[in-house]
């Protein structure tokens, strides 16, 4: 505590109004903003890409509650980093008209592009491969999509399809193709796993694969995964109880 506690004025939480979805530049587009109330919270959207149910659950700043920097910040992190959904985030603060200790806070949300597509194209050349003995030269693509607010709940989800060829001295030497999918929650589910810990999710992981090497072997794969993720201070936890892998190997 300060020695003259006339320099230290506590504030609390009053109301709290959040914009989910503004634009990054000003336009001139006339939109009927629709609103709901959860929680003592305003939740203020231009369009329908966000349940609203994702945002009370992401608020560290709470009606009531003695404000706090960390909070703030918290706050920020949350809705501009750890959830890919928005790309950025900014709160105002003003003091309230009823009181001199209460303070209404307004947190705007910037979304991010909802989906992206990548390729990739890459080669590679062995030379005296160990079962053959012989100069080897691969080509592979891979294409992934990416989609940072499934079910409108800023949920991650990856897909990414790989292929491939090795040619040597009977031509395609090597096939290999691969199909995976990432799902990324943003909590952990259930929600008393990591309770303590910030930027909690939960990830689903599908994998198969599928290498067929000319004359030696088959391989075919599947694999699937469930795990929990979480950071507190320096540290980072991944937990993952469930980790299921088939494979078939044949000459």
């Amino acid at each position: 505590p300060p020695q003259d506690s006339s320099e230290l004025q506590k504030y609390y939480i009053d109301s709290i109004t959040v914009f989910t979805d503004l634009p990054l530049l000003e336009d001139s587009v006339v939109v009927k903003n629709d609103t709901i109330v959860q929680n003592k919270i305003t939740i203020i959207s231009r369009t329908d890409k966000f349940k609203p149910v994702i945002i009370p659950r992401n608020l560290y700043l709470q009606s009531g509650k003695v404000y706090k920097l960390d909070d703030y910040n918290k706050t920020l992190n949350r809705f501009g980093n750890q959830l890919g959904a928005w790309q950025r985030a900014t709160i105002d603060f003003a003091e309230s008209r009823t009181s001199d200790s209460l303070l209404n806070a307004t947190v705007r949300l910037y979304p991010a592009l909802k989906q992206n597509l990548t390729a990739d194209l890459e080669a590679s050349y062995n030379t005296n491969d160990i079962l053959t003995a012989t100069n080897l030269f691969g080509v592979g693509a891979n294409v992934s999509l990416r989609n940072r607010n499934t079910f409108k709940r800023s949920i991650l989800s990856t897909t990414s399809v790989r292929g491939g060829v090795e040619l040597g001295s009977d031509f395609i030497q090597t096939t290999q193709t691969n199909l995976s999918h990432s799902i990324s929650f943003p909590q952990t589910i259930p929600p008393y796993i990591l309770k303590s810990y910030d930027n909690r999710r939960t990830i689903l992981n599908f994998n198969a694969g599928y290498t067929d090497r000319r004359d030696f072997f088959t391989l075919k794969s599947l694999e699937a995964s469930l795990g929990w993720e979480g950071a507190k201070k320096k540290h980072s936890w991944i937990i993952r109880p469930i980790n299921i892998e088939y494979t078939i190997l044949s000459p």
